[in-house]
């Protein structure tokens, strides 16, 4: 279990210990300013249900005591035992993306959710395109869209693909989507 405070502010607490999570600290972070990033820890007696006592040996846990999974051995892992980071991201971020591929059809289907954390709209181009080993393979139609203040919109394409070098266990063959989100010049 951990808490994580801004400038002595709460901005979010997590539960377990094997899933990425994140917070959004804009309300708290002081720009051009010293802020102080403040991550506490505990083991895994905070997953325990409540009124179930610490036991002594926590490698002998009691069927059904956890309120999450318990996948490694409580003894040997404590505190951070990962990477934290703290990003700085535009007011417009991609929030979602799903790529869908049919052989059957030979299509590809991309659909993006774009988020706006910005107190007006914004109007921005999207410009994606299919790579192999970083080489552009086709570029799905730019599109230019407008997110409302603080809301999403959801960007969809579809068109052909025959050809491609299929996924396969001796092959195991992969394309990207690289996706740009420019406001007018500048890439958010």
């Amino acid at each position: 279990y951990c808490e994580v405070l801004v400038n002595g502010k709460q901005v979010g607490s997590h539960l377990g210990g094997f899933e990425p999570f994140s917070f959004d600290i804009t309300a708290v972070a002081q720009a051009g300013a010293e802020n102080e990033l403040a991550v506490g820890v505990t083991d895994y007696t905070a997953g325990l249900k409540p009124g179930v006592p610490i036991p002594e040996d926590p490698e002998k846990l009691p069927a059904g005591c956890m309120m999450i999974p318990f996948g490694t051995r409580a003894g040997s892992v404590r505190g951070i035992w990962q990477d934290v980071m703290l990003e700085v991201r535009p007011p417009v971020v991609v929030e979602e993306s799903k790529v869908e591929t049919s052989v059957r059809n030979g299509t590809l289907s991309a659909r993006l959710m774009l988020r706006n954390d910005d107190d007006q709209a914004r109007t921005v181009t999207v410009s994606p395109q299919v790579l192999d080993a970083g080489k552009p393979v086709f570029a799905l139609e730019s599109r230019s869209v407008t997110i409302p203040a603080k809301g999403t919109v959801t960007v969809q394409w579809q068109r052909p693909w025959t050809g491609a070098r299929l996924w396969w266990p001796s092959d195991p063959h992969l394309y990207d989507l690289q996706t740009e989100v420019k406001q007018g010049e500048t890439l958010t």
